[in-house]
């Protein structure tokens, strides 16, 4: 195994590691690995008090071979990774005197620039509270057959859940103008499940090589899907009811057979 461990500015602290534990030398192996790292922001937000551009993730990974056999051994894998970030540093840089922004807002457009100017590079007034924030494990098995010296049978079943949050404040400033704003749960919470059987083989004198299989894979939500935005939320705009909100799921099927060779 390993470890290693890095220290930087901003407060950064990254870990990362890995150590393999031989349960029965060769017939049963297990490896367990991780890293994370945490690191401040260099972009404050002035109205909610967060630092932004920061970096805080963590993930980790075990692995088990289990090999009772020369002609069989069976790979296993679960791995997780989860992030919780405070969103990116965005700031308004200019205003179109022409353009719909200084048409919606007015003199409240160019108020709201120059706050952002007079705040400096590294910090932003912001109107919505951003989140980056994301969580995903996964489950994936792969089990190998030395059939004959020539044919080996592989099978490589997996099952993955992702969820995500994201909410930002596109335009950089306090103006309620183009934001996601979803208040709760998730943006998305899907799952998938894939199985893919594969037959690899070579000729006698290995100058045709070859791969045939199959694959199957179907994706569905968790959850519902959810998403609150807005876009130009003034009371004289009619035209959109905002916010703007969209739920819902759907589920998906990817299915396929292939086969390749090579000959030399």
């Amino acid at each position: 195994g390993y470890g290693q461990a890095t220290l930087g500015s901003y407060d950064d602290r990254e870990f990362e590691g890995a150590v393999n534990v031989p349960i029965v030398p060769e017939p049963l192996m297990i490896r367990f690995a991780g890293q994370t790292q945490q690191r401040d922001g260099f972009t404050e937000d002035v109205v909610h008090h967060k630092d932004l551009d920061n970096r805080d993730f963590y993930a980790g990974r075990i692995g088990v071979m289990l090999q009772p056999s020369d002609a069989f051994d069976n790979y296993f894998v679960y791995s997780s990774f989860f992030s919780d970030n405070n969103g990116t540093g965005e700031k308004l840089t200019a205003v179109d005197p022409n353009g719909l922004t200084a048409l919606a807002f007015g003199q409240a457009a160019f108020q709201a620039l120059a706050e952002e100017q007079a705040l400096g590079p590294r910090a932003t007034a912001l109107d919505t509270p951003e989140i980056s924030k994301e969580y995903t494990f996964r489950f994936v098995d792969i089990a190998q057959w030395y059939a004959t010296d020539a044919l080996t049978v592989r099978n490589i079943a997996a099952y993955t859940e992702s969820k995500y949050l994201f909410r930002w404040d596109l335009d950089g400033s306090t103006l309620p103008l183009i934001a996601s704003t979803d208040p709760y749960n998730w943006n998305a919470d899907i799952g998938a499940y894939s199985e893919e059987l594969q037959l690899q083989g070579h000729s006698a004198d290995n100058n045709l090589v070859w791969t045939a299989g199959a694959f199957l894979q179907f994706v569905h939500p968790i959850g519902y899907s959810y998403s609150q935005r807005i876009f130009f939320d003034l009371p004289e705009n009619t035209l959109i009811n905002n916010p703007l909100t969209l739920s819902g799921g759907s589920t998906t099927r990817e299915q396929a057979v292939y086969a390749q060779g090579s000959y030399d």
